[in-house]
């Protein structure tokens, strides 16, 4: 084989390899809310259906709220499977699915001070 026909098949082997790894790594941005949960140990033993008890709260898309988008508005009422509880500067929030209302089956983060068990 011709040396630059070596060189070119290696570079593409090694593209392949490299992009194939690159692929296979999760981005540390990438990481989920469930992640999250299970590497802080913050699941719950087993779901808990919560309703918000506020006439509206925010479904966050990161748990926090500054600077945390909101994914819908969870109005008074809503039934929300709790999956994990986690504290942030002293609020806990519970990150699950919502069962009913307008946002049903999105998955997103609730302040646990506004929501009780159903």
């Amino acid at each position: 084989m011709h040396p630059l026909g070596r060189f070119a098949a290696a570079a593409v082997v090694s593209a392949a390899l490299l992009g194939g790894l690159a692929a296979a790594a999760p981005a540390a941005s990438a990481s989920t809310s469930s992640d999250l949960c299970a590497r802080r140990h913050g699941n719950l033993p087993k779901p808990v259906t919560e309703k918000v008890d506020r006439k509206a709260i925010n479904l966050r898309s990161k748990i926090g709220a500054v600077n945390s988008p909101s994914l819908g508005i969870l109005y008074k009422g809503t039934k929300f499977s709790a999956r994990c509880r986690l504290a942030l500067d002293g609020i806990s929030w519970d990150y699950g699915k919502v069962l009913t209302g307008a946002n049903t089956g999105k998955w997103g983060w609730v302040p646990y001070d506004y929501v009780r068990n159903a």
